[in-house]
């Protein structure tokens, strides 16, 4: 199936809104869990993320608004088993947020302000992995499934000469950098959930691509890490 460029639609457009929503609500838990609404960090936090999304879809849904539409779609071919993970990973996520609000009203734990700037970077990589992820692959979809529709291939470009899952990674990155940036560990524990998580979907993903994927076992052969260069 030939990809020519498409626009925007509400699929797509909904994607966008949920996003923005979504940084929205981080801002808005981290704040009420805390009962600080003056918490510098957190408003930093959000501000970051506004301008990466502003950015992200700048760099990456424009150019590819198919993406997003695909990403955007509730598809009714996508397995039972990951849109039950994908509700565990997205509660994980936003407990890691009361968590680390909780932490900051109850004094649990402290970070230096020096991790602050590199809390930062692990941020805005996570964003820029992310966006060179779904750049050079057009089937970066958000559920598990071989999209025979859109004529998937086999994506070995950019970030995929290294790792076979760098969208993984870049989530992974998120999670470590916002601990970093508000100064309270407590968000660190969920880290370790969303790692076995990721791992979990990683397993799945790759026997299903294995199995009905034509090319992804070569794939496999040339490219030996998963997640983590030189570990895993």
């Amino acid at each position: 199936m030939n990809l020519k460029k498409q626009k925007l639609d509400k699929h797509g457009w909904r994607l966008v809104l949920r996003e923005y929503i979504s940084r929205a609500l981080i801002l808005f838990l981290l704040l009420l869990a805390s009962g600080k609404f003056d918490w510098r960090q957190a408003w930093l936090l959000f501000w970051l993320m506004i301008a990466l999304n502003i950015i992200f879809h700048l760099v990456v849904v424009l150019p590819a608004p198919d993406l997003y539409n695909e990403r955007g779609r509730v598809l009714p071919n996508a397995e039972s088993w990951d849109r039950r993970l994908l509700a565990a990973y997205a509660l994980s996520g936003y407990l890691s947020v009361v968590a680390a609000g909780l932490d900051k009203r109850f004094g649990w734990t402290s970070i230096p302000s020096v991790w602050f700037i590199p809390g930062a970077i692990l941020v805005g990589l996570s964003f820029a992995l992310t966006a060179w992820s779904m750049r050079v692959n057009r089937f970066f979809s958000s559920v598990v499934r071989i999209q025979n529709d859109r004529g998937q291939v086999v994506c070995d470009q950019g970030p995929y000469r290294v790792i076979r899952h760098p969208g993984y990674l870049g989530g992974l990155l998120f999670y470590l950098g916002v601990p970093l940036m508000l100064g309270v560990a407590a968000g660190l524990i969920f880290v370790a959930v969303i790692m076995g998580l990721f791992i979990y979907r990683i397993r799945r993903e790759e026997q299903a691509l294995a199995e009905e994927l034509a090319g992804y076992k070569e794939y496999k052969e040339r490219v030996r890490y998963r997640l983590l260069p030189g570990i895993w």
